[in-house]
């Protein structure tokens, strides 16, 4: 057989067993990261008990929290994930009180972010760097009132960083009407930009919004905590 020939099959032969080599590492490294990144439920609950008083834990179904996907909110890296726990020692006649906690799914470490008023939470949206999240909050106002508000907060600080948006707008003139924010996307790392508009709480009789009522848009800067009208 011609030596070139050989040789062309030995350098073949070689480089395959490295590629083969190099996937199985890979593999194996992606596996051993991946349960890095796991939250065990007895994990979840040492950093559970960590954080909040135990009258409070006692009255929280905590396994029920874990296994909720709905209560478990992950970043898009996976780098970080929340958890919205609503608390009795924070709730009252107006709706449940609840806070935010973040946990780290390598060091298996937890930070309180803060409270809220809470309803049902949904729509996280993390800013690129996933420094910063909003979510909207649908709460009872009465029993065909329903209000939908938006929360910001700053991951990564224990500070009370949960922040409902309120831009500087005239509030509207009727018991069922309210400030709705709408349309949020992140103008940046820092900067949420959203429509604001006057509407109904009330689904079943809504008032009507005032004639020459128009939305309007808006930045909030979270790290000057600053609102800005855009066009």
């Amino acid at each position: 057989m011609n030596k070139k020939i050989i040789w062309a099959i030995i350098c073949t032969i070689f480089v395959s067993a490295i590629i083969f080599a190099y996937r199985s590492f890979s593999v194996q490294t992606q596996n051993h990261d991946s349960k890095k990144q796991s939250l065990t439920y007895p994990e979840f609950e040492r950093i559970i008990s960590e954080l909040l008083n135990p009258e409070d834990i006692k009255a929280i179904d905590l396994q029920g929290v874990f296994e909720d996907a709905h209560a478990r909110i992950t970043s898009p890296s996976a780098k970080k994930q929340f958890f919205v726990l609503g608390l009795p020692s924070m709730s009252g006649t107006g709706g449940v009180g609840g806070v935010i906690i973040e946990i780290d799914p390598v060091t298996k470490r937890g930070i309180l972010i803060g409270g809220y008023y809470a309803g049902d939470t949904s729509e996280f949206l993390f800013s690129p760097n996933e420094t910063y999240v909003s979510f909207k909050e649908v709460t009872k106002g009465g029993p065909s009132c329903v209000y939908a508000y938006e929360y910001v907060f700053q991951t990564g600080t224990s500070s009370d960083s949960v922040t409902k948006l309120s831009p500087p707008m005239n509030d509207p003139q009727g018991s069922d009407l309210y400030i709705e924010i709408s349309d949020p996307h992140w103008a940046n790392d820092g900067t949420l930009q959203f429509t604001a508009g006057v509407a109904s709480c009330d689904f079943a009789n809504p008032s009507a919004v005032p004639q020459g009522t128009k939305s309007s848009n808006w930045q909030y800067d979270l790290k000057t905590k600053t609102y800005k009208q855009v066009n």
